[in-house]
């Protein structure tokens, strides 16, 4: 089968390493694999391994982020363009905007389509209704089920999208990385690989928060931050100098971007994140503490991972927001109690093994393509036309109402 996997923007983010993931598996199980999508720094690592068609997104209705505007239909046709010169079996769409204008090839040219949601809260508006469409947790199935009204049926929880056959350790490599962004391999190193967008902006101040006792009592204990994708990272970076300053040590680290992130978690001691950066960490056996907009939201292990799990990883298993100081004591224990440092590490890697591996899933996506497929060739085309219509009605007229509110509240 050939097929083309879709992604708004080539971002350093889970949801493209987790198409990137899947491409792989896809290729090595005798598909053929192209992607297009948004330009970003990951272009140049997908075309190691694939044909990239970049295209052009767009994102805003006025100074609001929307899924389709009427920007979006010279998307549509760059993709269209595409699409009749590549013969193209099936579109893989991984974000909700790729697949509302995958879902309009589907219904004008009778490709199969199946999207893929990834980010814990998504979708934000209705989108269009197909066979199956895949998500990462049963928390996003169930928003789709209460507030979409889709059938319980075709929502497919998959959270499959890492290959644990990259995590190996390679030490000159890890020596090497650490070297050219100033770690102290020796040390205890914290890692948060992270951007400093929307809600890891109040995970990262958690974060600098609860780190600061620790590298106050423990000279051998430093917090390194992977990544610089959006406003609060400078913020971030001169509050991280303070403390230093204040400790009069380089006791927080800051790297800015780097490619294959994971590289580097050989040589923590623990990893802070959610999402992929947390199924990193568990990936090299190291304790990994679930720290979201809510703060931290519990280490992972057996007593909790199915409430964090339910959650995506994502930290909102939390009901209420949680005091800094609970990463301060998370992190002393673990420093201080090896038995109870032992424990953490070893439930981690034996659930993405059985949950998240790309291997253990590959079969019901290819499952998911099979039944999208034949929703492809038999469904109504008046009713396929009828809910697509539907869909865009709604959000282009949720674009102009909000536009014209905000018109009137300036000049109200």
């Amino acid at each position: 089968m050939k097929i083309l996997i879709l992604i708004e923007i080539s971002s350093l983010g889970g949801h493209v390493l987790s198409a990137l993931t899947t491409g792989k598996e896809l290729s090595r199980r005798g598909h053929s694999i192209q992607f297009a999508g948004g330009d970003g720094p990951m272009v140049d690592e997908i075309r190691k391994y694939f044909p990239f068609t970049l295209l052009t997104y767009h994102y805003n209705h006025g100074s609001r982020q929307t899924y389709f505007t009427w920007g979006s239909l010279k998307t549509y046709s760059q993709l269209s363009h595409m699409i009749d010169g590549s013969r193209i079996d099936h579109i893989h769409a991984f974000d909700a905007r790729s697949y509302i204008i995958s879902s309009i090839l589907g219904v004008l040219k009778g490709i199969p389509v199946t999207g893929t949601l990834c980010g814990g809260i998504t979708p934000y508006y209705v989108i269009p209704k197909s066979k199956k469409l895949i998500v990462f947790s049963p928390e996003q199935k169930r928003k789709l089920n209460i507030v979409y009204k889709w059938n319980l049926a075709n929502v497919e929880v998959l959270p499959s999208r890492l290959d644990m056959e990259q995590f190996v350790s390679n030490p000159e490599e890890t020596a090497c990385l650490c070297g050219h962004h100033g770690i102290d391999a020796s040390h205890k190193n914290i890692v948060m690989i992270t951007n400093f967008l929307g809600p890891k902006v109040a995970a990262v101040r958690q974060v600098l928060e609860g780190i600061q006792p620790v590298v106050r009592k423990f000279p051998d204990v430093s917090m390194v931050f992977v990544g610089a994708r959006g406003e609060f990272y400078e913020t971030a970076r001169s509050m991280g100098e303070a403390i230093n300053k204040s400790i009069g040590r380089q006791a927080l680290r800051f790297t800015g971007p780097i490619i294959q992130a994971h590289r580097i978690l050989p040589a923590a001691f623990a990893v802070i994140g959610t999402g992929r950066g947390a199924f990193e960490g568990m990936a090299y056996r190291k304790p990994t503490l679930i720290v979201g907009e809510r703060g931290y939201a519990g280490t992972v292990g057996e007593d909790n991972i199915e409430d964090i799990s339910y959650f995506n990883f994502s930290g909102r298993n939390n009901s209420a927001p949680a005091s800094p100081s609970l990463i301060t004591d998370e992190i002393s224990r673990l420093l201080t109690d090896p038995e109870y440092y032992k424990r953490t590490q070893t439930f981690g890697r034996h659930f993405l093994e059985q949950k998240i591996d790309i291997r253990a899933g590959i079969g019901r996506i290819e499952s998911v393509y099979e039944e999208n497929s034949t929703f492809a060739r038999s469904a109504s085309k008046l009713y396929r036309v009828w809910d697509l219509t539907k869909t865009l009605s709604v959000i282009m007229a949720d674009n102009y109402y909000n536009q014209f509110k905000l018109l009137f509240s300036r000049h109200s």
